[in-house]
């Protein structure tokens, strides 16, 4: 089963369109792992969330940039064109069945994390 659970910090304000008629909702998170070898520095990668229908609806007005989350749901792999001649690109984004929002404490935590790992 594809499944894929994230912690982390929105990166942008929600953008709200439409797949067909069903509403959606896209923003992102950065997501900080453990850095490589032993005293590496941890590592930021960057996610594109997707939430569909009534959980769209229901973030649009709360969601925004500094919010910490927990993001369930489906990782979805797609291939981007080539451009100008180079090699397609592998991408992928998160289909989110669930999306809640961390306790301040929790928060606090992962901000100070991702703040060190900026500098």
């Amino acid at each position: 089963m594809n499944s894929i659970t994230l912690l982390g910090v929105v990166s942008s304000a929600p953008r709200k369109g439409f797949a067909g008629k069903t509403p959606l909702c896209e923003f992102d998170i950065y997501v900080s792992s453990p850095g490589t070898g032993r005293d590496g520095p941890p590592k930021q990668e960057a996610f594109t969330v997707t939430a569909f229908g009534a959980l769209s609806e229901a973030l649009l007005p709360l969601i925004q940039p500094g919010d910490v989350v927990l993001v369930t749901g489906r990782l979805r792999q797609y291939t981007l064109p080539s451009t100008m001649g180079g090699p397609r690109v592998q991408a992928c984004t998160v289909s989110a069945n669930s999306v809640t929002f961390a306790p301040a404490s929790v928060a606090a935590k992962l901000k100070q994390a991702v703040a060190i790992s900026d500098n």
